[in-house]
């Protein structure tokens, strides 16, 4: 990935991480996260889910599998730790 592309990642991966403050309950799927918690922030489900990834590896959110088989994306142990992006 190019240095505008981790800028990037990380800018929406801060917007993932302060959405979820501020909505601790809120889960959903990679398209979800683009279509309500970021409205704008990103262009494209790709972008979303590099940023989950990463998050994901920090502990930040966390991800299930429906039993339809979708990912599920959530607050994860360290969001409210102060490690929190």
């Amino acid at each position: 990935m190019d240095g505008d592309g981790d800028s990037t990642t990380f800018a929406v991966a801060k917007a993932i991480s302060a959405y979820l403050r501020s909505n601790p309950l809120a889960a959903d799927t990679a398209r979800g996260v683009l279509e309500w918690w970021l409205r704008g922030t990103a262009r494209d489900v790709e972008q979303v889910r590099r940023a989950l990834d990463l998050l994901t590896a920090r502990g930040i959110v966390v991800s299930a599998r429906n039993p339809d088989g979708r990912r599920i994306w959530s607050a994860g142990p360290l969001l409210f730790s102060g490690n929190g992006e």
